[in-house]
């Protein structure tokens, strides 16, 4: 059951669902991809969405996710954020994904927790990307990435497998994270390749 589903090629102007449409119980699946796509902001501060998550979205603003909890799987495919994307303090309870994804402003996943397995695969990041403080509980995946501007994990926690297969760093690349408590289930690798 899709709790909301909207498909346009164009949206005039900001999409808030902080006001009125905060709580998601059941999936919610997002395309605004035309040549339009959003041309205001996107607000989902602070959206709780239960059920999986689906978004294909091109916006012109910026892009915030900031305290927005992801309870089901978390998927943005080919989303386009041609301002700022923030997913500030964000909660991804399962598997986040985010293929072909093109971030022409600033990315920032400062202190985002990601609870299940994390996976940015061919994605395009032409300004800074930051992910300071963020958590991994399970393993990361940046497969076949560009980092324009730069990268870093500063303070960044991972519970598996950091893995950078295929990327490429044009900027600095700081990878100066913490180990979260080692298990049989999350063994500390950083793959490098």
């Amino acid at each position: 059951e899709v709790a909301f589903q909207h498909d346009l090629s164009a949206w005039e102007d900001t999409l808030g669902f902080a006001s009125g449409l905060g709580f998601i119980r059941n999936r919610l699946q997002l395309s605004l991809s035309g040549p339009g796509g959003i041309e205001g902001e996107l607000r989902a501060d602070g959206l709780i969405v239960e059920g999986r998550f689906m978004a294909v979205l091109r916006v012109k603003r910026e892009a915030s996710f900031d305290d927005a909890v992801f309870r089901d799987q978390a998927r943005f495919e080919r989303c386009s954020f041609v301002w700022p994307a923030r997913f500030v303090g964000c909660r991804f309870e399962r598997k986040a994904e985010f293929p072909e994804c093109v971030f022409n402003g600033p990315a920032d996943f400062d202190r985002a927790v990601f609870g299940g397995e994390t996976v940015f695969a061919n994605c395009v990041f032409l300004h800074t990307a930051s992910l300071y403080d963020a958590t991994f509980v399970g393993s990361a995946f940046f497969f076949q990435c560009i980092f324009d501007r730069g990268v870093s994990f500063a303070s960044a926690a991972f519970g598996g497998v950091l893995g950078v297969r295929e990327s490429h760093f044009e900027g600095a690349a700081a990878f100066p994270g913490r180990a979260v408590p080692t298990t049989d289930r999350n063994p500390q690798t950083v793959q490098l390749d």
